[in-house]
């Protein structure tokens, strides 16, 4: 089916699209800074406690995951530790960029090398000026190591939980009978954690192994022209989708400063943000641009089929996978070689009961999906391809995208890949679904990954 595109809007200036982009650049920057400030805000509450119920507006780091992993795995025999212990402790210390990761590292080594090692990173720590939060706690564990842990009053216990989570559980029963509660339960979690994170390790690789093997077998049909692109557009001056995404942009970030004012923590309440929809098909009619000119422009149709769309999303997701990774792993080397921290504020809300649990997949695997994918890959990636070439439309898209988004500059990797991904789709596939497939899956996984490791 020949899904082209021709607009029957007015000739318009040359400098008319320049006000659109002016509009998307400072919504862009405000987002940016608010995110940043966000950033800053949280690391002066210590964002960098590891925590499974996250409060406020804290969210949990790339870093804070490595080191919470990594302790509950490890932790998983306290009591029978080997010739591994000294590894263990040196992959803490390599990740290790705060006073509270270093306290951590000293509860730990309490329990692998003994009350002296503890003490001695005690003493070190104490002397490199820390918050006076963090020298209760430091209190708190050397009283443990003197007295053990009933010498603490109820405060100081509920602190160490509050503060440092498993790490608090850990020294709470410091020096406990492992077979006997409550040291049981705490080293038969880590146990289920490491199988569980043993699990998804597997199950990424066997995805990987996919995702190879697909790319591969998309690249063969690409290159005997086995694989066509359905998306086609005629050139044109109009602006009219580049005004759409400003004004989507515009909206979106208005609408989020309304719920942070209002206080809404409800999640139900973005779905209001749809009404941005018929806000921006107004304003393309307003432009000349009917419904049917903007439905087919942005992709709003079902192409080969719904199925076969869906499909070929999953599918081009999965062959796309390896870029994602490879994303992955360079956002992972940043976090190494700055300290920066990569997080969301999703994180926060990972808890509560079966209905909100539904709430997050709606929002993740609906809402975020249809929206972004009809803005970002229909009106932008749209006015885009109708003047450059794919790879510098994707691109601009793409950037535009990873920037937006809240997990921090070292996750721009992984994000700008999963929307080239996104972009190829829409590209191979010229309607809209198969890239809302794609992101659906993506956020799918990630968010099924937190709740399981997190949660």
């Amino acid at each position: 089916m020949d899904q082209t595109v021709h607009l029957r809007t007015k000739p318009e200036p040359r400098q008319a699209g320049v006000w659109p982009w002016l509009v998307i650049l400072c919504s862009v920057a405000f987002v940016v800074y608010s995110n940043l400030h966000r950033l800053e805000r949280v690391d002066k509450i210590q964002i960098n406690d590891i925590r499974i119920k996250v409060i406020g507006q804290e969210t949990i780091g790339l870093k804070s995951l490595q080191d919470f992993l990594q302790a509950r795995t490890g932790a998983a025999s306290l009591s029978r530790w080997n010739e591994t212990s000294g590894q263990f402790i040196r992959g803490m210390e390599s990740s290790a960029s705060t006073p509270e990761h270093s306290f951590r590292i000293a509860v730990i080594a309490g329990e692998i090398r003994g009350n002296d090692e503890a003490i001695a990173r005690l003493d070190t720590l104490s002397k490199s000026g820390i918050p006076s939060e963090l020298a209760d706690d430091i209190a708190a564990l050397r009283k443990i190591y003197a007295d053990g842990p009933e010498a603490l009053d109820s405060e100081a216990r509920e602190r160490l939980i509050r503060q440092h989570d498993f790490f608090g559980r850990v020294a709470l029963t410091h020096g406990l009978d492992p077979n006997r509660e409550p040291r049981k339960s705490v080293e038969q979690s880590a146990t289920r954690m490491l199988i569980l994170v043993g699990l998804v390790a597997v199950v990424l690789l066997l995805f990987m192994v996919l995702s190879i093997g697909l790319l591969v077998i998309g690249i063969v049909l690409l290159r005997k022209g086995k694989i066509q692109a359905a998306y086609g557009s005629n050139p044109s001056s109009s602006s009219a989708f580049l005004e759409v995404f400003a004004l989507y942009l515009t909206l979106f970030i208005v609408f989020g400063l309304m719920e942070r004012k209002l206080g809404v923590v409800n999640l139900n309440w973005n779905w209001l943000s749809l009404l941005i929809m018929p806000v921006t098909i107004l304003w393309a009619q307003r432009r000349g641009v009917d419904f049917q000119e903007f439905r087919r422009a942005v992709g709003w149709h079902c192409g080969r089929g719904w199925l076969r769309e869906i499909a070929a999303g999953i599918g081009g997701y999965a062959a796309g996978w390896v870029l994602v990774a490879l994303g992955l792993f360079i956002t992972a080397i940043l976090v190494k070689l700055t300290g920066a921290s990569a997080g969301h504020p999703f994180t926060q809300i990972l808890s509560g009961d079966g209905w909100h649990v539904l709430a997050l997949y709606g929002i993740a695997c609906v809402f975020a999906p249809v929206l972004e994918e009809t803005m970002f890959r229909g009106a932008l990636f749209h006015h885009m391809r109708r003047r450059r070439r794919w790879l510098i439309s994707a691109a601009v898209v793409a950037s535009v995208f990873a920037t937006i988004h809240p997990q921090g500059w070292v996750a721009l990797p992984p994000l700008g890949m999963i929307a080239m991904v996104l972009a190829a789709l829409r590209e191979w596939r010229g309607s809209i679904i198969a890239p809302m497939a794609a992101h659906a899956l993506n956020n799918f996984i990630a968010l099924t990954v937190a709740l399981l490791l997190l949660r």
